[in-house]
């Protein structure tokens, strides 16, 4: 009986060996599966952090990009809208120095009319 108790120590001492060792590989797995989950979370968290940026900048190029767009568009309806005011202008000072002449032939011919008739008068009075 002392050889078979013998043997189970033994094999009891072994199997505490052997039981010992898996819990340490599976510590040392464990150990190693929560560094690489970390790895890859801060890997996560820094390309998540590099989108994010460049989402801002990429918002903001378009953002500016639409910008100078609208400026742009807004400048020439400016410098179209001055123009057809200017046209607009030229043309009242046109049409209103075409009223004048006429208003001025109107007057030169009433007033040679005028003369006519004064002279007329004149002569008829003298003579």
């Amino acid at each position: 009986m002392e050889i078979i108790s013998y043997r189970n120590m033994i094999y009891s001492t072994y199997i505490v060996s052997i039981s010992e060792t898996v819990v340490v590989e599976l510590a040392k797995e464990a150990v190693e599966a929560i560094r690489r989950a970390e790895q890859e979370a801060d890997q996560i968290v820094k390309d998540a952090s590099a989108k994010g940026a460049k989402m801002i900048a990429d918002a903001k190029n378009e953002a500016n990009g639409r910008y100078e767009k609208r400026i742009s568009e807004a400048r020439e309806k400016a410098r179209i809208d001055l123009e057809a005011a200017g046209q607009q202008g030229a043309d009242l000072i046109t049409k209103t120095l075409r009223q004048a002449e006429k208003e001025t032939e109107s007057l030169r011919k009433s007033a040679e009319k005028k003369e006519q008739t004064a002279i007329q008068w004149i002569l008829s009075n003298i003579l």
